[in-house]
């Protein structure tokens, strides 16, 4: 009678240890919905080397990246998601591009990097549940050197105004490879400084709008990086939008988007 008692005990223990092992567990399914799709991003890097008396070097590198959205909606920690994920594109765990890059004595070097990467872009769903999250790995492919120039050792160079082109502009944007036609309103504020917000743009038709982000100026021409705030859902952030004043005080303008190829111009006038 004992030996039957403990028995039992001991297989009700049993069962009930695996029901708990297995209650915090979440069966989940990864669907992929977008692969290999190549992305193309610019890096500025500033390397202060003014008072050095050797060379100043540094290596840029990438390695495979995995961004989650949304785990808290299946109630699962988002380290479980990334963890499946990495295992379903486990052949790319150990792919990593680097540049090297390399400041003489006595300079203040600027470096642009274009970054191509593979992307796959997919959807998590968890049984039983009705929402589901999205992940993103993002895995280097190669990476260029663009240019690089010394700004030199005087503190002022950062502090460059847009004299030239600030003020209100208005265009027409022209599309190069297609038809495509819009009106364009840019605000340029004076004294903008690299890495600063210091514009917005307006496409009315589109409807896309948003701020411009001085990225770096090459000779005479201003770069700034789009930043969307308000627009259509495919009204995207990170396109470049190159702008040089011109002689009878316009300004050249053009939009370049590398990830889908898409490029436009335009000559702005003052709008009074």
């Amino acid at each position: 009678m004992n030996r039957y008692f403990f028995l039992v005990i001991f297989l009700l223990l049993l069962f009930s240890s695996g029901c708990s092992q297995n209650a915090g567990s979440v069966n989940l399914s990864l669907n992929e919905t977008s692969a290999e799709i190549s992305e193309m991003t610019e890096e500025v890097i500033r390397m202060n080397n003014c008072g050095g008396k050797a060379e100043s070097e540094q290596v840029a590198t990438r390695s495979r990246t995995i961004y989650t959205e949304g785990s808290g909606s299946l109630g699962v920690d988002g380290q479980v998601i990334k963890g499946e994920v990495s295992a379903k594109y486990g052949e790319s765990n150990n792919i990593s591009k680097s540049q090297r890059l390399v400041s003489p004595p006595g300079t203040r070097m600027q470096f642009v990097l274009r970054w191509t990467e593979k992307t796959w872009i997919g959807i998590v769903t968890a049984q039983g549940e009705d929402e589901q999250a999205n992940y993103k790995v993002s895995v280097p492919v190669s990476v260029e050197l663009i240019s690089s120039k010394d700004l030199g050792c005087d503190t002022n160079v950062d502090n460059k105004t847009s004299e030239l082109i600030a003020g209100n502009w208005k265009g027409t944007i022209q599309g190069k490879v297609d038809e495509f036609t819009a009106d364009i309103f840019i605000m340029i504020e004076d004294n903008c400084e690299i890495d600063a917000i210091c514009g917005t743009y307006s496409v009315p038709s589109l409807p896309c709008s948003g701020n411009l982000k001085l990225g770096r100026i090459d000779d005479d021409t201003f770069i700034f990086v789009e930043q969307k705030t308000n627009g259509e859902d495919w009204c995207g952030s990170g396109d470049f939008e190159y702008i040089k004043p011109l002689s009878n005080d316009t300004l050249s303008w053009e939009y370049k988007n590398p990830t889908d190829n898409i490029e436009s111009t335009a000559i702005l006038k003052r709008d009074e």
